[in-house]
């Protein structure tokens, strides 16, 4: 925690202390109180569901937590000019509970919900060059919710990439927050999504594991896009928040972590929508629906990830059953009612 100090979006470590207790000693971290996590801001923010006036607010905090991630991977050296050691971290465990949510004094204007910084660094490590590669799965561990889908293929190295996988999950669930609701996050995108994986287990991974006896392989959930696909079709849905789907899509939730960003490029990128937020109002203020955005069919090799053998060959995905059920789903939503125009 030392290491970042006076790094933005990265919470701050006050002090330490120890305390005797005979023979044995007790050991404290002492943090700033934060308001809550960004699922308690979620609930206490419903009533802006689907403003445009936030959005400026959302682009700033999502670029500060990519150059906080930045630093925490030392992938660029103008990011995070702190690190001397030359050690690569890996913070481990992303999700919308450990985004920690710090609310603005009162004089502030009620449409900045303060800041959004990364805690929560218990399951993450440091490496030095020569290891920075990453290890097998099964040393770590990991959120079953919101695990990369290397950490069910046998035989695969855990990376920084796999921070990418899971601040992606709380970027979708994010902007399924501004269009829909909080319930549309807990509730009916999570039973989208919901089938039992590998285990046996009903899961609302992002991610399935498919193959057979020659090998398997993880693809994105046919439900996770079909369900960006609704969200490109809301009427709230403006350039912006096109944009940061794509780039969700396209460059974070890719099941092979080679086709995933690094911290620093999607840095870079959100930069740029942050910067055209400040430039063009219009940016994020016109809702820009796209009807009956059906995509095309994309080769399994750009979303998959394979393990040993080749089981893409009979990989068939069927995407029209799928947005049926995710339009049903959504059908009685209450908060898309709540947009404002």
């Amino acid at each position: 925690m030392k290491r970042f100090r006076n790094v933005d979006h990265i919470i701050q470590l006050l002090a330490t202390f120890e305390v005797n207790e005979g023979s044995l000693s007790s050991y404290y971290l002492l943090f700033p109180w934060a308001t809550g996590d960004l699922e308690l801001l979620w609930k206490a923010k419903q009533s802006y569901v689907g403003d445009y006036r936030i959005a400026p607010w959302i682009a700033k905090q999502c670029y500060g937590l990519s150059r906080a991630l930045s630093s925490i991977h030392n992938d660029d050296d103008d990011h995070n000019p702190v690190d001397t050691d030359h050690l690569y971290g890996r913070h481990g465990d992303i999700k919308p509970s450990n985004i920690l949510w710090f609310s603005p004094s009162p004089s502030e204007i009620n449409v900045d919900f303060g800041q959004l910084v990364m805690g929560d660094f218990g399951l993450g490590d440091f490496r030095s060059d020569h290891s920075r590669s990453g290890l097998d799965a099964s040393a770590f561990a990991r959120s079953p919710k919101y695990r990369a889908p290397e950490f069910d293929i046998g035989g695969r190295n855990i990376s920084r990439k796999a921070d990418i996988w899971t601040l992606g999950c709380t970027h979708l669930e994010f902007v399924t927050w501004y269009l829909l609701g909080n319930e549309a996050v807990t509730d009916k995108f999570r039973e989208a999504r919901s089938e039992p994986d590998i285990y046996g287990i009903y899961a609302d991974t992002f991610f399935r594991i498919v193959g057979g006896d020659n090998g398997s392989v993880g693809i994105i959930k046919p439900q996770g896009t079909a369900w960006i696909t609704s969200l490109h079709e809301h009427r709230s849905c403006s350039d912006y928040i096109h944009d940061f789907l794509e780039l969700i899509e396209h460059h974070m939730l890719v099941a092979d972590p080679k086709g995933r960003l690094t911290a620093a490029a999607l840095s870079g990128k959100m930069k740029e929508m942050y910067s055209r937020c400040q430039d063009n109002p219009q940016y994020y203020q016109v809702g820009k629906p796209r009807p009956g955005n059906a995509q095309p069919e994309e080769s399994v090799s750009r979303h998959a990830i394979s393990g040993p053998g080749d089981a893409t060959g009979n990989i068939q995905r069927k995407k029209g059953n799928i947005m049926t059920m995710v339009r049903n789903v959504l059908r009685h939503s209450k908060a898309s009612d709540r947009n404002v125009p």
